[in-house]
């Protein structure tokens, strides 16, 4: 711009002057000014398309719930006092967007809160729901976000977790999301929800997330379920109908209960019909972003309610594994009890102290957990995560397990150096096991689960996978040739092994095949074993790698 000043200065002497540069000064100064002018006027051209296309979504759109049924659907329009809370320098298009809906002033007096909304995704260009999700294209590419976009999910419960999961799975292109709760919203609440704000205060939670990502996800369609979820009730709020009546199961359920029997209600019932589900744990008293966890209910640690819900599961119904859960490995912060209605005073005379009695309804809980707001958000986000990486079949793998149950590194490494001596016949075994690579194995590769069931155990050993080949080596141990198993299944391994020796068919370890007949263990092995020799040698050198 200061060139151009420059060179608009220069016009006026160089017209008075018969110099040579005259006519390219006069030239020069002419084009810039053009060109300027041709980039403003593309600016305004590109403006007027938006509002444009904006004009064209809103005429789409029912003119006013006044104006259809009750269940008419109501999208891209704002209520006036919220457009009194924007800034005045950003309310341009908002402006447009108010004058289209219902001719009103931005400044005109606030009207009520309108009545809920559910955004319908036939009414909204798909150009906007496609710029709106752009970020979300590019991370999970077009496969990934057609199963996002075609996906049903269902939310049961939409507090202090529920609500940030629905948000998130409604913003991120969810093509449908039915929450479902029975209970309101609280001022207690606001610390932790996702959307609800004091106006909110005493509506129902489902009419309050579906105002909210009604406005801010119109390319998804919520359905909001005002009914407390019951056993007996689980095909009716979680099955969706058909063209032909039928039911049909949803993409994905997510359990953000805290009632125990109705939790366990849920979670067999999806179980045993074939339906994801993922199951959030216990938020309340935890602190440590850094310990929150997705793992199957089986490995959970440091929970109570996940242990509850594990009891429950596997004495009433027989299930012990194949529920995945989101959980923190924390132990709840010393000193944070139950708080009790009426917090610490005492009551008073004549007042009932029977807790059951300030219970929302019959068998729920009436004593809290004190919640630190950040923690709910961590694990809604994380279950939403979760959802929407498996519908889209992101290859993202999983964390290692990182539990209170490992044991101390160099006591495994200094362990697999004894039973060494006796296994490869040799008095001196020459140990290329660090205590890193020890908790390289069993942490990262293996996450804490044994080589041979996959299941995470209580206590873990290292033991030599190819024997043979370690004994032919000269007694070398190397971390790619170690793998964790409990203790009695590093006994039977051993004792296989010898055996096959005996019999004299321990040639270059084919013994392994026979010990170990299911393909899956030995490729579970085979493929851990390849990553730690990859990653100790670039832990040793790592210009090598």
């Amino acid at each position: 711009m200061n060139v151009l000043l420059d060179r608009l200065r220069d016009v006026p002497a160089a017209l008075a002057s018969p110099s040579p540069r005259t006519a390219a000064i006069t030239a020069a100064a002419v084009s810039a000014v053009a060109t300027a002018a041709a980039l403003s006027a593309i600016e305004a051209w590109r403006k007027h398309l938006k509002r444009s296309q904006l004009r064209r979504a809103l005429s789409a759109s029912p003119p006013s719930a006044a104006a259809s049924n009750s269940a008419a659907l109501l999208h891209l329009q704002l209520p006036e006092h919220a457009l009194d809370s924007l800034d005045a320098a950003a309310t341009e298009e908002w402006d447009l967007l108010a004058d289209s809906n219902n001719g009103a002033s931005q400044h005109a007096p606030s009207p009520p809160p309108p009545p809920p909304q559910r955004a319908n995704s036939s009414t909204i260009d798909p150009a906007l729901v496609r710029e709106q999700l752009a970020r979300h294209y590019v991370f999970l590419g077009e496969a990934g976000m057609a199963r996002v976009r075609a996906a049903r999910v269902v939310v049961v419960g939409v507090g202090g977790v529920g609500s940030h999961a629905a948000h998130m799975l409604a913003r991120a292109g969810v093509g449908r999301v039915r929450v479902i709760d029975f209970d309101m919203v609280t001022l207690s609440s606001l610390n932790r929800h996702a959307v609800a704000t004091y106006a909110d205060v005493g509506l129902p939670k489902v009419d309050a997330m579906a105002r909210a990502l009604g406005a801010a996800a119109p390319g998804c369609v919520v359905e909001p379920v005002r009914r407390m979820f019951e056993r007996g009730l689980e095909a009716k709020l979680l099955l969706f109908s058909g063209d032909d009546d039928s039911e049909e199961k949803p993409d994905f359920v997510l359990d953000c209960i805290d009632h125990l029997p109705t939790k366990a209600a849920l979670l067999t019932f999806c179980h045993a019909r074939g339906i994801a589900v993922v199951s959030s744990m216990g938020s309340g008293a935890k602190a440590d972003p850094t310990k929150v966890r997705v793992a199957d209910i089986s490995e959970t640690t440091e929970d109570p309610l996940a242990r509850a819900v594990r009891a429950l599961l596997r004495r009433e119904h027989g299930i012990e594994t194949g529920v995945t859960v989101v959980y923190s490995t924390e132990r709840a912060t010393p000193g944070l009890g139950l708080i009790a209605p009426g917090g610490d005073q005492e009551p008073e005379a004549g007042t009932s102290t029977d807790m059951a009695e300030f219970a929302p309804l019959p068998t729920f809980r009436a004593s809290i957990l004190p919640v630190l707001g950040p923690l709910p958000a961590l694990f809604g986000n994380a279950l939403a995560a979760y959802v929407l990486t498996t519908l889209a079949q992101w290859p993202s793998p999983s964390a290692p397990l990182a539990t209170s149950r490992s044991r101390e590194p160099a006591k495994m490494a200094r362990e697999l150096a004894k039973d060494a001596v006796t296994v490869l016949t040799t008095t001196s075994p020459i140990m290329r096991v660090s205590s890193r690579d020890a908790a390289m194995v069993v942490d990262d590769l293996f996450g804490h689960r044994s080589a041979v069931s996959g299941r995470v155990e209580q206590k873990l050993a290292l033991a030599v996978w190819r024997v043979r080949a370690a004994r032919r080596a000269g007694g070398v141990i190397e971390p790619w040739n170690v793998v964790p198993m409990t203790k009695d299944e590093v006994a039977r391994h051993y004792a296989a092994e010898l055996a096959a020796v005996a019999a004299e068919s321990a040639e270059d370890d084919t013994w392994l095949a026979e010990v170990y007949p299911d393909s899956r263990v030995r490729e579970r092995v085979e493929r851990g074993l390849a990553v730690a020799k990859r990653w100790a040698l670039e832990m040793r050198d790592p210009a090598a790698c």
